[in-house]
């Protein structure tokens, strides 16, 4: 970690949360920030492993400013502890801590979150002209029946219709993984197809990150997508150099 990084507290929906800023030393853009959402645990920002750590300082080297976050209730972000369900993703914190990097001068921001957290982001693109893109590991899909719940499907079309960046990432035969490919021919398949949607499946465990050697590897897969991608650069090399696609 190259960057210093700043300990931050930010308003969000009547709350006080706890955040951590990492400008890009040399910033490859000096309007875009990405925001990174932990799994929805009690331990906050760290995800397993510290993964989500680790990703936000590494895309703040690569020259994008970083801002991770706890959600209300957990970590450092005061409050009970919320209640997780996917019908209700914490919208409200995502709003806060874009508010708050609007305020430092940011106007472009790209969401990358892990399970709960890529489910959030993804449920954050409908009315968000300002989310230019959104990195989605292991994230949950399903509603019921095999089927992509109806507010993935609408973000997915929005997503597409809008030319967001989009990259889902799954570990091979994880549940979210399954969930994901039982719900392609139930109506998801289609929206897959626009040209700023990517899919990549890793061979090995992606959902909580309990295999360590895979941390490595999905970080810089984030990073080259964000270079290849979201900033502007799509004749970069193919960010499935070193795993498999689906």
């Amino acid at each position: 970690m190259s960057v210093a990084e700043r300990a931050v507290f930010f308003p969000a929906a009547g709350e006080t949360l706890f955040g951590v800023f990492a400008p890009a030393e040399r910033p490859r853009t000096a309007d875009l920030a990405v925001v990174v959402l932990p799994e929805a645990i009690p331990a906050g920002m760290r995800g397993e492993n510290a993964v989500m750590v680790h990703l936000a300082r590494a895309v703040a080297d690569a020259g994008y400013a970083s801002f991770r976050l706890d959600y209300h209730g957990t970590g450092e972000s005061p409050g009970p502890l919320p209640v997780v369900l996917r019908d209700h993703p914490f919208l409200d914190d995502v709003d806060g801590a874009i508010e708050w990097l609007r305020a430092q001068g940011y106007r472009r921001f790209v969401l990358a979150g892990s399970c709960f957290g890529a489910h959030t982001a993804l449920l954050a693109v409908p009315g968000r002209p300002h989310v230019h893109g959104v990195a989605l590991l292991s994230c949950l899909i399903a509603g019921g029946h095999d089927r992509a719940s109806q507010p993935v499907l609408a973000s997915v079309a929005e997503a597409g219709e809008r030319g967001v960046e989009v990259l889902f990432c799954f570990g091979r035969g994880d549940p979210n993984h399954v969930e994901f490919e039982a719900a392609r021919p139930l109506g998801l398949d289609p929206l897959l197809a626009a040209p700023t949607i990517d899919v990549e499946v890793l061979d090995g465990p992606l959902h909580s990150f309990v295999d360590a050697d895979l941390q490595p590897r999905v970080i810089d897969m984030v990073v080259r997508w964000l270079a290849r991608a979201v900033d502007g650069r799509r004749t970069l090399a193919p960010v499935t150099e070193s795993w498999t696609s689906s």
